[in-house]
C-alpha cells in the first residue's frame, strides 16, 4: 500500500472508534549490556507481551548470537520480516565485539618506542590529515610531521607492505570491520 493509502485506513480506523499502540520513548539511553528488557522495549510490536528478549531465557548455555538466530528463525518471520531487527540486532553484536576485541599490540620490546612516537605526534597535524580522510581526500604527506603522523593512521592493508612492521590494529575478531575484511581478502587473495 502507499502511504496514503496507509494514511486513509488509519484515520478511518480511528474514526470508527478503533484501538491502536502508543509507544512512547525516554529522556535516558538503555544500555545494549545485560539488559534483557531492551529489545521487548526498542521492538514492542515483536514482543507484545514483553517477553522473550535477548537474556530474559531460564535455559543454560543459551548466548545471545543463538537466540538472535532463533528469533529470525521464528516460525512466523516476523522478526525476518521486520525493516530493523536485523539490522539492530547485527550492529548490537557488532559493537559488543568492537570494544571487547579491537586493540593495539605491539611486541613488548618495542613497546616504550612506540608509545613515544604516538605519543609525540603534532596533533593539530593529526587532525587535519584525519578530516582529510573522513572526507574521502588522498592524502600524501610531505612534511616530517605529516610522515609522522600518517605512519600511525596507515590502514591495515600497508602493514603487508611494510609500511607498519612494529604497529599492528588487530580487530580481526570484530565481524564486519575493516580490519577482519582486509584479513579476509589477503588469506584468500582478494
Amino acid at each position: 500500500m502507499k502511504v496514503e493509502v496507509q494514511r486513509a485506513k488509519a484515520l478511518a480506523h480511528l474514526q470508527q472508534g478503533g484501538k491502536f499502540l502508543a509507544v512512547g520513548h525516554s529522556d535516558k539511553s538503555a544500555s545494549i549490556y545485560d539488559n534483557p528488557n531492551l529489545y521487548p522495549q526498542i521492538f514492542p510490536w515483536l514482543f507484545p507481551y514483553g517477553f522473550g528478549g535477548i537474556g530474559m531465557t531460564t535455559i543454560k548455555n543459551f548466548s545471545e548470537k543463538s537466540h538472535k538466530k532463533y528469533l529470525l528463525n521464528y516460525h512466523d518471520r516476523r522478526f525476518q520480516t521486520d525493516i530493523s531487527f536485523p539490522f539492530v540486532a547485527f550492529s548490537h553484536e557488532q559493537v559488543k565485539s568492537a570494544t571487547g576485541k579491537g586493540f593495539a599490540m605491539v611486541h613488548s620490546k618495542q613497546f616504550d618506542e612506540i608509545a613515544g612516537r604516538i605519543l609525540s605526534v603534532n596533533q593539530s597535524v593529526l587532525a587535519n590529515i584525519t578530516s582529510k580522510l573522513s572526507k574521502g581526500e588522498s592524502v600524501t604527506p610531505e612534511t616530517a610531521e605529516e610522515k609522522k603522523c600518517f605512519a600511525i593512521t596507515v590502514p591495515f592493508r600497508s602493514i603487508r607492505q611494510g609500511v607498519i612492521r612494529d604497529l599492528d590494529h588487530v580487530g580481526s575478531g570484530v565481524r564486519g570491520s575493516m580490519t577482519s575484511k582486509n584479513i579476509y581478502r589477503m588469506n584468500y587473495g582478494l
